[in-house]
């Protein structure tokens, strides 16, 4: 909970005691819903061998590796269902009809030298396999075993 700001230091003084526990639960639920999604993002990127720094190109920067995946990914799935946790949850039993749905806008120069932009698939095929071979890896609810003795 924010107590005060002081605006000329640039300070915020925050209480954890005056939190809620049901504010505690919830945000830290969020927290963890939103490692997992980063932690799949950023292994896909890895094991594809997508350079994961930030290149500054002039004034513009271009992004590769987690930062692209989460450009044509993360993001459109959060504006599309709200979270990308629960987008995550569908891939598990329905990839194609999540991932085919995200496109991105490609400009290239066409034969008359003007600038063309085409709608193209937001993943390549491999991106896309592995991204949904390490979701359904991470997000597959793991079979639990109950015994209970039933008494006569």
């Amino acid at each position: 909970m924010v107590l005060r700001v002081d605006k000329e230091k640039g300070y915020i003084d925050l209480s954890k005691r005056r939190v809620s526990e049901e504010d505690i639960s919830a945000c830290e639920e969020r927290y963890n819903k939103s490692k997992l999604v980063h932690s799949i993002m950023r292994h896909v990127a890895e094991t594809m061998g997508i350079d994961l720094r930030i290149a500054l190109k002039g004034k513009e920067a271009c992004s590769t590796g987690v930062m692209d995946l989460y450009i044509h990914v993360g993001w459109p799935l959060y504006r599309k269902i709200w979270s990308c946790f629960e987008a995550f949850k569908l891939v598990v039993s329905d990839p194609d009809s999540i991932l085919n749905s995200l496109t991105r806008e490609v400009k290239e120069i066409g034969p008359d030298g003007k600038e063309v932009t085409k709608v193209a698939p937001a993943l390549s095929e491999e991106v896309k396999d592995a991204l949904v071979k390490n979701i359904r890896r991470r997000m597959t609810p793991q079979p639990l075993k109950i015994r209970k003795e039933i008494l006569r």
